[in-house]
Formats: structure tokens, sequence, C-alpha cells
């Protein structure tokens, strides 16, 4: 499963679960799914502030991709989300 967050303006950074393994890159390679969405928005969802679900019904977060990865996604932003926040803050 590869999930990208696309920030306008700023970059893309690829989620990508293999085998348990976890890894964040800053790319815009290919991904299951894509989620375009502002910088700010996405600090808050990885830090756990806003939940990326609403945020996608409110219109706050385009989507490109198989919806079926998100709750997947979820998942691993909650169990992880010291992890991605630092790799991605970066």
């Amino acid at each position: 499963m590869a999930c990208r967050f696309d920030v306008a303006g700023v970059g893309s950074w690829r989620i990508s679960v293999d085998r348990g393994q976890v890894t964040v890159k800053e790319s815009p390679e290919r991904a299951d799914l894509a989620l375009l969405l502002p910088e700010g928005l996405l600090l808050e969802i990885v830090s756990g502030k806003k939940n990326l679900l609403p945020a996608i019904m409110r219109g706050e977060v385009v989507v490109d991709g198989d919806m079926a990865y998100a709750p997947a996604l979820l998942r691993l932003l909650r169990s992880r989300a010291a992890t991605v926040e630092r790799q991605i803050g970066n």
C-alpha cells in the first residue's frame, strides 16, 4: 500500500507499507491513494489534531485514487503519528 500527500507549493510525501515496514519519503511517485491538501491541515492530521475523513467530507482534501486505502492510512497515522510527523516536518 502506498499513499501520497500532495501539499500545494510545498511538495509531496509518500507513505508506503510493505510487509509491516513503513517508509515515509519526500516523493511525487505514484501511490494507490493521493491526497491534495494545505500544509497546515496535513500537519494537523498527522499530529492527531484533526481527522482525515471529516476533512475529506468537508472538501478540504482532494482525493485521487482508491478510497478503500483510507481506513488503513488512518490506522497508520494514528499508530505512527510521531514518526510520520517528524519525517514530514523535516
